[in-house]
């Protein structure tokens, strides 16, 4: 596997090769970014981690992003051909973003190697809301390395059936795609039976949010209501755990609202830690602006919340809708502060309404959880 990314930080890749090295059937080494000063090579869950010696560059400059992916492909190009000429390759299975990392893997897949491109994200929606000042050819070009991409690869994984979709409309062949879907991992993420949790203060609500704190995923729309529901819904509590590029921002904005007792920032956790942290909270929220993004977007914070057993509020965006009735969430329109206000509220002081949506909710697990689907992921890759 090659990744532009950590392994510990990424769940995705984490179910996913931790899944193929359980099975037995399969030996996987991870070539990804380095995480700390120095570069390390360890075992992790079974998966062979090798660092190569280059972090992440995660700031606003397009040509920046361009020059660190170009690193990253060399130093992945020569580390994957030279497993391949010492024969410890079968299959490369590259995570984007980007997806022209493929062609770290040209000499394996020219002799005959089976390559897989996992779409974690859509790159062209991606990268055309993150740099909104480049035109309409910018997506254009992004379209067509996702085609040329696509083209080499072997096979497809795609993270939901919305985006399938998206794909086959775009042209891809769809015999390549295979949907394997962002859901929490089982092993870390354990089931809570909503029933299980206790009944919730009728006087407080603690609400959650936890990952990437990003303009782009609506954590200051939260933020703002929280402050605008101080009279209607005084025990109300926002608690976050995460960071990222907006986060000081919303710092910023709880303290000019004057909610800095209401809104609890709390850094970063290991998973391990954050579901026993999430245990005592009674409300999960992932409110995502509407862009062409978020559309196909099924955000994993909202399935981790769901498989705890707490109520969700999410946006009407389209990925979230093709699996979610409106009596299984809390809806809100996207962008639309009241809208969410109104949300909160019909939770707020409402013991039994958010019990009964977490329990509608868990129906998603029954077919979509990844105890069904690890099976469908290593017959996948039996099959290619």
């Amino acid at each position: 596997m090659i990744a532009y990314t950590g392994y510990t930080g990424d769940a995705r890749i984490k179910r996913e090769a931790g899944t193929l090295t359980q099975d037995g059937r399969f030996r996987v080494k991870l070539l990804c970014l380095r995480e700390g000063r120095q570069k390390r090579s360890y075992v992790a869950d079974g998966v062979q981690v090798e660092e190569l010696n280059m972090p992440k560059y995660s700031g606003d400059s397009a040509v920046r992003y361009l020059f660190s992916y170009i690193h990253f492909f060399l130093r992945s190009f020569f580390a994957c051909t030279g497993l391949f000429l010492a024969g410890k390759i079968d299959i490369v299975h590259v995570h984007n973003m980007p997806n022209c990392l493929v062609f770290t893997a040209l000499v394996p897949r020219m002799l005959g190697k089976k390559v897989i491109l996992d779409m974690h994200d859509c790159v062209p929606e991606i990268f055309s809301i993150k740099f909104k000042r480049f035109t309409g050819l910018f997506f254009r070009l992004l379209c067509w390395e996702e085609a040329i991409s696509s083209g080499f690869a072997e096979k497809i994984i795609c993270v939901n059936h919305v985006q399938r979709d998206l794909l086959v409309n775009r042209g891809i062949d769809e015999r390549k795609l295979f949907v394997s879907m962002n859901v929490p991992d089982h092993r870390v993420f354990r089931r809570v039976e909503p029933s299980n949790r206790g009944v919730p203060s009728s006087t407080s609500l603690k609400m959650a949010y936890h990952g990437t704190i990003a303009k782009r995923l609506g954590v200051d729309l939260a933020i703002r209501a929280v402050a605008e529901l101080g009279e209607k819904a005084p025990g109300l509590e926002f608690h976050f755990w995460g960071g990222g590029e907006y986060l000081q921002e919303c710092r910023g904005l709880a303290c000019r609202l004057g909610i800095e007792d209401k809104v609890h920032f709390n850094g970063m956790v290991k998973v391990e830690q954050l579901t026993a942290l999430l245990q005592s909270m009674e409300l999960g929220i992932a409110p995502n602006r509407r862009s062409s993004a978020t559309e196909v977007m099924l955000p994993v914070k909202m399935l981790e919340y769901v498989m705890m057993g707490i109520p969700v509020l999410a946006p009407r965006l389209k990925a979230i809708q093709y699996y979610f009735s409106e009596d299984k969430v809390g809806y809100f329109d996207p962008d639309d502060l009241e809208s969410l206000k109104n949300a909160i509220l019909k939770v707020y002081g409402d013991e039994q309404r958010g019990r009964k949506m977490a329990e509608r909710a868990q129906h998603f697990l029954d077919r979509y959880g990844w105890e069904k689907q690890s099976a469908d992921f290593i017959g996948f890759y039996l099959s290619i």
